[in-house]
């Protein structure tokens, strides 16, 4: 599958960043500004948000429900989507974006149930919503 060689090329840099919380989260902050209030996202917008908090948190030791394999491995899919010289260059309007679509999407999946333990960690947490850290979710038109 060309996902999985996308995702495999880019490991070796994604786990280099792992030892390198500050550089992790510059990384994130790089995605989360690629991503936030793009429509092309907005049907996986937060969960690829949560998706990247949770890298961040693990990152800074506040969560410790990721395995380094998985932080990895979502390092590698935010990479590729940073990475201007991807397999659909960005600059193409409209379709620039559905490679990086596809890699995030399955990233998501493959990392679903470790997902689902940060929402509820979060949540027992007390912690503020997505929303509430600054970052606005767009809808999707109907």
């Amino acid at each position: 599958m060309i996902i999985k060689g996308i995702l495999r090329r880019m490991m070796p840099k994604a786990s280099t960043l792992i030892t390198n919380p500050r550089r992790t989260k510059k990384i994130l902050k790089e995605g989360i500004s690629i991503v936030r209030g793009k429509r092309q996202f907005a049907d996986i917008q937060k969960e690829l948000l949560t998706l990247m908090y949770m890298v961040r948190d693990a990152a800074t030791g506040r969560y410790r429900g990721l395995s380094k394999k998985n932080m990895v491995f979502i390092l590698a899919g935010v990479l590729y989507l940073i990475n201007p010289a991807d397999v659909v260059p960005d600059f193409i309007f409209s379709v620039g974006f559905f490679d990086d679509l596809a890699v995030l999407a399955y990233v998501i999946q493959h990392v679903g149930d470790e997902l689902r333990a940060y929402k509820d960690w979060r949540r027992e947490e007390g912690d503020l919503s997505l929303e509430d850290e600054g970052y606005q979710v767009i809808q999707q038109e109907a």
